[in-house]
């Protein structure tokens, strides 16, 4: 699935002079599977299953190829990083991957996601509507440990665009990364045991201004938050360290909320503060 150029972590075959790959899946053969409008198929790249995906991005500009083109690249750049930093530093586990520019098939500049498949339980599912009881006390007790830890993960990235916005900054983040129904609990080929990987990898990301970065921030917080005790109903057991660092993060967003700033009226910072107390009830029960 290519070689390794200039991130470590990345596989795939971004090019170097702005050049695109023009025929970047020549000669392909794909399995016939069909998930929507995006999804190729898959392919089989020696043991590998691979899934893969295609997306365009138009500009204002669109007539502008060379616009476009840049434009394809950079997307595909800055996904790149920004699901490395998921992985590296918020520990979010991710299938073997890779980002390829080129045209799809109708000579548009296209980013083509490749990701090993992950064959498993979606975990949204899971958590609301398989039996649970299905799954072997191992892979139980595993799950629950994983998810406690993307919980974790998951507030701690949406708490830094907060930090993020707090220092003058405009955090560029994977804005389509919070849904449980985008996360499969199983396994990719060489894993010996079920693993909670993200498989919506397409580089979807935004840089929020000081106003959506905060409010769209702290509301995210407590989306995840809300589904900590009905985890816990569903699989008999406390999910203690999302408890623990979600009281730690409201803690530390009162006193950044009673600070006065433009971007937020006194009408939205009650609104917010009262969110945060109602959470914080919600976990220290």
């Amino acid at each position: 699935m290519g070689n390794r150029e200039d991130v470590n972590w990345y596989r795939g075959r971004l090019p170097k002079n702005g050049d695109e790959n023009p025929t970047p899946l020549v000669n392909v053969d794909f399995l016939p599977s069909k998930h929507n409008e995006l999804h190729l198929g898959e392919i089989e790249e020696g043991q590998d299953r691979v899934f893969v995906r295609v997306m365009t991005f138009d500009k204002d500009n669109d007539n502008q190829e060379a616009d476009i083109n840049r434009t394809v690249i950079e997307r595909a750049r800055i996904g790149n990083a920004l699901f490395k930093e998921l992985a590296d530093d918020y520990h979010v586990r991710l299938p073997k991957m890779q980002f390829v520019v080129g045209k799809d098939k109708n000579n548009k500049s296209a980013v083509f996601v490749l990701a090993n498949r992950v064959e498993g339980h979606n975990l949204s599912e899971l958590i609301d509507e398989t039996d649970i009881a299905s799954l072997s006390a191992p892979d139980k007790k595993r799950l629950i440990s994983e998810l406690d830890d993307l919980i974790v993960s998951l507030g701690n990235y949406y708490y830094d665009i907060v930090k993020s916005v707090e220092s003058g900054k405009e955090k560029e983040h994977l804005w389509d990364v919070d849904g449980f129904s985008q996360y499969i609990f199983g396994r990719q080929k060489g894993d010996s045991v079920s693993h909670i990987y993200l498989i919506d990898l397409d580089p979807l990301f935004e840089k929020v201004d000081l106003w959506r970065g905060f409010t769209d921030a702290v509301i995210y917080i407590g989306v995840f938050l809300v589904r900590i005790p009905y985890c816990e109903e569903r699989f008999g057991g406390r999910l203690l360290k999302s408890r623990q660092r979600f009281l730690e993060i409201i803690s530390e967003l009162k006193p950044l909320l009673l600070k006065e700033r433009p971007f937020i009226t006194d009408s939205i910072r009650r609104q917010l503060l009262m969110k945060l107390d109602r959470w914080q009830n919600l976990l220290s029960r």
